[in-house]
């Protein structure tokens, strides 16, 4: 399949390897960028908006995947994307059980500039669960903002709350997925308070050296 960014031109996909799948999509690396096509059976809602990734294409940010460009498979171009290219996400995986708190304090203060840039341009996270961030040695980076959306209603406040929120889902999502393997009972924290820092919000659950030490009864 051949696919056509605005310009209409060609996005080159020899070279590029199979790497993963979702509900409505399929992505694809040469191990310098991700490019991911949408199954034609998915939805139109769970698409990516051509606006919504220019936004967050703009938005400099360390926390949040690099966008590169959206394309068509048909040089008409009035319908949603079909497909687009993101950096890929390079560096080895981080087990947040045993990070230590310097990491997660790291984590915390880089994604907390993402919501905040975020919430400057009225943008609302969605679909926040473990499979959806990637906590690497040099951070976290967010990768499937597909179901992210623009609030008009909100005031920009607001949504710095919801997204604070969304962020510590981000966390809870992947505890509880890598706790999945374990055999111990553990806490199930719940983090969020609205009238506390992104940071405080976290760290008042880590009491002991790591997440894990913190959460095993």
């Amino acid at each position: 399949m051949t696919y056509y960014n605005k310009n209409n031109e060609e996005f080159d996909l020899s070279g590029f390897q199979y790497y993963s799948s979702g509900v409505c999509a399929n992505v694809y690396t040469d191990n310098e960028i991700a490019f991911k096509i949408y199954n034609h059976d998915c939805k139109y809602r769970l698409y990516l908006s051509r606006k919504i990734f220019t936004i967050l294409k703009n938005i400099k940010t360390v926390g949040l995947v690099e966008l590169i460009d959206y394309y068509h498979e048909y040089e008409s171009h009035f319908l949603p994307m079909d497909a687009y290219s993101m950096k890929f996400v390079k560096g080895k995986d981080v087990d947040i059980l045993h990070a230590d708190k310097k990491y997660l304090c790291d984590c915390i203060d880089q994604l907390d500039e993402t919501i905040k840039k975020l919430s400057e341009n009225k943008i609302v996270m969605f679909d926040t669960h473990a499979d959806n961030i990637l906590f690497k040695e040099n951070g976290p980076t967010i990768i499937d903002p597909d179901q992210f959306y623009q609030s008009k209603l909100l005031s920009k406040r607001e949504i710095y709350e919801r997204n604070k929120m969304h962020i510590l889902e981000y966390f809870v999502s992947t505890i509880m997925d890598s706790m999945k393997s374990n055999t111990e009972s553990y806490v199930i924290i719940n983090p969020y308070h609205r009238r506390l820092s992104l940071k405080k919000c976290l760290m008042d659950c880590v009491k002991e050296d790591t997440i894990y030490d913190s959460i095993v009864l």
